[in-house]
């Protein structure tokens, strides 16, 4: 794929690109200096870069979502990156790049995808990256360039831009210049409602293109029977069919489930991964939710991966709920292995399968891959003992731990 874009591309990119330069040496070569491990918390007075009175606060239930972003977003890199040459990022609600937490300056989702993207660039000098940050308040535009220029030069193939206006409409200008086939992570945090859901399914329609959506319940549950409010919800969802959805004659978690529920029914993805992020004690003592972080992605891989990653980032690992306390709301959530091997047996039985294809036909359980293969494993153990059925792992490659399982490896789930 050329690397020139069209003239179309072009009215789209100059629009507010102070910051496509791309970092190299004197013989245009990608830069080979040392991309260090990032260090995003920063104490006051120790270096910090940014004036701190013109610092947005952050919440200590928003930084879940960063770390969430953080540890994603590489590991898209590296799987999407194996078999295209050209990747894309758009962050639809960019904000300034730091904020303060505590008394700590703390990286904004900006500058840690672009922190990923520059090391990864110098990794594998043959991918190009292109990011877009979109703001509609231009001082946080300004501020964003700000910190954004402290990580140049970037590497050749890294192309940045940000751009200064409405989201969906930016969006949708955006969809119509990028390559049809690139594949492209959005990540979308607002402060209120989210893009469209008609906007969201055009990014979703494009082969490999994911999303990672804020959906900001404590903004939208007020307006579900405000009569003045109902109008952005109807434009949310493009019509008023949602008013007479089951969810609205429903209360609490069963409403609040719904909701989700029938958000993920409009939307062209068949996978989800939610991730509950609840009030801090000084928004709300009861502790409702604030809002769900939902990945949605049409490939099994992609949704393994985000559950891997929000496994461990409640406040219970596989509680998939984060409470932003010093003490967590903790809620018991050891893995029964016994559980999950009966859930194989019960549904695979009589079938020999992949590794890689079981994982893929119970992309809906929330487990990791660590738990499978321990939950395998542990009905082999137990064939002599067990009276429901008999499970074989074959190798379909030499190896040598015998012990290990595979992507390709055959397990057979027999009657006695």
């Amino acid at each position: 794929m050329s690397s020139q874009p069209s003239p179309q591309q072009l009215s789209f990119f100059t629009e507010a690109d102070s910051l496509s330069a791309t970092g190299t040496d004197g013989a245009g070569s990608v830069s080979s200096r040392r991309i260090t491990s990032i260090a995003p918390v920063r104490r006051i007075g120790t270096g910090s870069t940014s004036s701190v009175s013109t610092l947005a606060r952050l919440k200590k239930s928003s930084t879940v979502k960063h770390r969430i972003l953080d540890q994603y977003w590489p590991v898209y890199l590296k799987i999407i990156g194996k078999y295209n040459t050209e990747l894309c990022y758009v962050d639809c609600f960019a904000g300034p790049g730091r904020y303060m937490v505590g008394d700590s300056e703390v990286d904004g989702s900006p500058v840690l995808a672009v922190r990923a993207a520059i090391e990864y660039c110098v990794k594998s000098p043959h991918r190009r990256i292109t990011m877009h940050f979109i703001e509609n308040h231009m001082p946080t535009v300004r501020q964003l360039e700000h910190h954004l220029q402290q990580l140049q030069p970037y590497p050749i193939n890294l192309h940045v831009h940000t751009h200064h206006g409405d989201s969906n409409e930016k969006v949708e200008e955006l969809l119509t210049c990028l390559p049809a086939r690139m594949p492209a992570f959005f990540f979308i945090d607002p402060y209120g409602y989210p893009l469209s859901i008609a906007v969201t399914n055009r990014i979703l329609n494009r082969p490999q293109n994911e999303v990672l959506v804020n959906l900001m319940w404590c903004k939208i549950q007020p307006h579900l029977y405000n009569p003045k409010a109902r109008n952005r919800i109807t434009r949310y969802f493009g019509n008023e069919d949602w008013r007479t959805e089951s969810f609205m004659r429903a209360r609490g978690a069963t409403r609040e489930r719904g909701f989700l529920d029938y958000v993920c029914s409009q939307l062209d993805a068949e996978y989800f991964c939610p991730f509950t992020v609840l009030m801090d004690e000084r928004e709300d003592p009861l502790r409702g939710t604030k809002y769900y972080l939902l990945h949605a992605s049409n490939h099994p891989t992609a949704a393994r991966k985000m559950n891997d990653v929000m496994w461990p980032l409640g406040d219970e690992p596989g509680t998939f709920r984060y409470s932003a306390s010093e003490r967590g709301i903790l809620i018991p959530q050891t893995v029964d292995l016994h559980q999950l091997g009966a859930i194989l047996l019960r549904d695979f039985m009589s079938q020999t399968v992949s590794f890689a294809a079981l994982l893929q036909r119970t992309c809906d359980l929330r487990y990791t891959e660590k738990h499978y293969r321990a939950a395998i494993k542990l009905l082999c153990r137990e064939n002599t003992v067990r009276q429901d059925g008999w499970v074989e792992v074959r190798h379909t490659t030499p190896t040598r731990r015998t012990d290990a399982i595979r992507p390709m490896d055959e397990i057979t789930f027999s009657p006695f």
